[in-house]
């Protein structure tokens, strides 16, 4: 996370001033009805907390971060979820001595949300015509009742794991109770690949860091640290805190417990909460995970790779010299991303779950037939073990066919493996190079081999998203020779009505899968007429009565999570 205070632009401003609005009268409710002492809550308005927490773009890396891959990722400038919070200092209620904690999240739905409002409580009040909804957690947990698999998952997993680890109710002095009030308003598609939860999960840790201090704590400072790796050790952390999983430093010498429900149940890594702390105006980062850390690449090493070869092949296999390949990637100036959200939802807590663990699950599978923790471990000791040479790859799923002992039921634990290598290995450093240089029909190429790979074997696309990429590169009548499971009903594309069609540099689907977002790199004098007609084109393909679901904007790459240095 970018320390410094900062002062919002436009848009986080007015996400900012709803949710500072929603608090306002959260406020005012709990004062009118004696819930704390009228000075203790005048007194807590003066001292809030303000955060801008933007969502995350996955430019490439399709599920390699919890395998301990690489991964090339931005921090949305515009998009994000802005958070305005007070603590308060509670009278007891006869609940006897001892401290206690209660931590209350608003959310501002956007208009059409309404139907979040079922499973939590509803707020009297709205907010320019949006709904609020509530949901308290209370510390100690009096352990009745079912984790919730809702939207209030979140929270509820974040603040269990944070007490867990922390003790949340050492963190101020022993007799009191202490409400924090979090309120929420995001201009994030719900759902949608840009990693709307993980930045809830880090957001409210930001939050609440900010009115109890848990950096301060010795556990903190032995666990997460305060060097130059903090930021990654505590995006790594909060990655553990989604999937449930311990938390271990890199040395192994200290771990925070995992929570026995398992987080929320989705078992990702940290890439998410790493490009939110991270995140720099106009760069991309290279990350590699497991532990979470910068990468970096030697790319006369990677061009001499069997496996690259075969996927690009031609005259552009190799640069023209050496070419070392820094952790920035700065984005030229004259090109930006457009993001379509296809409006199919891809919930963690949901109906896409499952298929989301069980990609994970593979890759778990594969290493331990290669006697390691995850796959990047295993293609690395290959690697010293043969001295550089360029068939780590086929020596790897030979390795899986046999460990595993008939060939026929290994095929999906070899085809995870090599999506993986093919995609951490060889395209995620060769986008960055081709960004990086400007060789614009190198990163094509390479984006689309990665996309075909993962709907082709990494099976997590629907056909909504399979298309939205290929029509972007003037590629969609490709879509029948991949390999989907669920297609779309048929309909007649309408030509656009902008005049010539505009394709993009490049483009591919992001995120988990299993629905979700694609993005598109355009020149920014093209982008927004890119973006009517992509959308133009997708309606047609795809119709759908309620349309106010799908939204396809420009974006570029932002600072990451940030707290907000005045009121707004």
């Amino acid at each position: 996370m970018d320390q410094a205070p900062g002062r919002p632009n436009e848009t986080q401003g007015r996400l900012l001033r709803l949710s500072t609005a929603a608090l306002d009268k959260e406020l005012d409710e709990h004062v009118g009805n004696k819930a704390c002492p009228k000075d203790a809550a005048a007194h807590s308005t003066r001292q809030r907390a303000l955060f801008f927490v933007p969502g995350r773009v996955e430019v490439m890396g399709k599920h390699t971060d919890y395998a301990g891959g690489n991964s090339l990722l931005f921090a949305s400038a515009d998009r994000g979820i802005a958070m305005s919070s007070a603590m308060l200092v509670e009278e007891d209620e006869g609940g006897g001595p001892g401290a206690g904690l209660r931590v209350t999240v608003l959310s501002v739905l956007p208009v059409g949300m309404e139907h979040h409002c079922t499973e939590g409580s509803t707020c009297s009040y709205e907010v320019e015509g949006r709904p609020v909804v509530r949901y308290t957690v209370s510390l100690p947990d009096d352990g009745g009742g079912e984790c919730p698999r809702d939207w209030r998952v979140y929270p509820s997993a974040t603040i269990a794991r944070l007490h867990l680890n922390f003790d949340l109710l050492s963190c101020f002095p022993d007799g009191e109770r202490r409400h924090i009030l979090i309120s929420m308003c995001s201009n994030l598609p719900p759902a949608s690949g840009l990693s709307t939860s993980s930045a809830i999960v880090t957001g409210i840790f930001l939050v609440l860091d900010s009115h109890l201090k848990m950096r301060h704590t010795s556990t903190y400072r032995e666990a997460i640290g305060e060097d130059e790796n903090a930021v990654c050790n505590l995006s790594t952390y909060l990655g553990n805190a989604e999937n449930g999983r311990d938390y271990f430093k890199p040395d192994r010498s200290v771990v925070l417990k995992g929570t026995v429900q398992g987080g929320v149940g989705t078992f990702g890594g940290s890439e998410d909460h790493a490009a939110i702390l991270t995140g720099k105006p106009g760069r991309l980062r290279l990350l590699s995970f497991c532990p979470t850390r910068p990468a970096s690449f030697s790319m006369g090493g990677i061009f001499d790779d069997l496996s690259m070869r075969s996927i690009v092949g031609g005259s552009e296999s190799r640069p023209i010299g050496p070419h070392e390949q820094s952790t920035v990637v700065d984005l030229p100036d004259d090109l930006c991303f457009v993001v379509a959200f296809s409006g199919a939802r891809a919930e963690k807590g949901g109906d896409a779950q499952q298929g989301y663990n069980d990609a994970a699950e593979l890759a778990r599978i594969a290493a331990t037939m290669l006697g390691k923790d995850t796959l990047a471990e295993a293609i690395a000791d290959e690697r010293r073990r043969r001295g550089g040479r360029n068939d780590v790859k086929d020596v790897l799923s030979d390795a899986i066919r046999k460990n595993h002992g008939t060939k026929s039921s290994a095929a999906p634990f070899v085809e995870r493996f090599e999506q993986f290598y093919d995609e951490s290995v060889c395209l995620v450093p060769l986008t960055a190079y081709a960004l990086s240089t400007r060789n614009y029909v190198l990163l094509g190429k390479v984006v689309d081999a990665s996309h075909r790979r993962a709907v082709n074997m990494l099976r997590n696309q629907i056909e909504e998203t399979a298309w939205l990429a290929l029509w972007a590169r003037g590629l969609e009548n490709d879509l029948n020779h991949l390999q989907l499971s669920v297609r779309a009903p048929t309909y007649q594309d309408h030509s656009c009505r902008e005049g010539a069609r505009i394709t993009a540099l490049a483009a591919s689907a992001f995120g988990a899968g299993f629905g979700g977002s694609c993005w598109a790199l355009l020149r920014k004098r093209d982008a927004e007429k890119f973006a009517r007609q992509w959308q133009e084109a997708y309606d047609a393909r795809f119709p759908l009565e309620d349309r106010r679901t799908r939204e396809f904007f420009v974006t570029l790459p932002g600072r990451g999570a940030f707290e907000v240095r005045v009121e707004v």
